[in-house]
């Protein structure tokens, strides 16, 4: 198993193909993700988007990493977009 992030899509998830998260010698890969709120990745479901922040991956003494989300549940996802800046008054 090979844990890595920050490349933004968390994966593999349960929807996902397997076979696109495994190296061609058998190795699977699982990504956290990143923890940023970037709205260019979210698409139009953005609570149920792999790209949304808050994804880690869990470690038992036995089996594969579990990939999970601390964040669903938790907090509003409304509340995780950063807020919107006011206008620059000219000089």
């Amino acid at each position: 198993h090979v844990i890595f992030g920050h490349t933004h899509r968390a994966g593999r998830l349960p929807d996902d193909d397997g076979d696109d998260w495994r190296t061609p010698d058998g190795t699977t890969l699982t990504n956290t993700g990143c923890w940023v709120y970037e709205r260019t990745y979210l698409g139009h479901n953005a609570s149920a988007s792999p790209y949304r922040p808050g994804f880690c991956a869990m470690l038992e003494d036995d089996g594969p990493p579990v990939l999970s989300n601390l964040l669903d549940g938790v907090v509003p996802f409304e509340k995780l977009r950063p807020p919107t800046q006011p206008a620059r008054m000219g000089r």
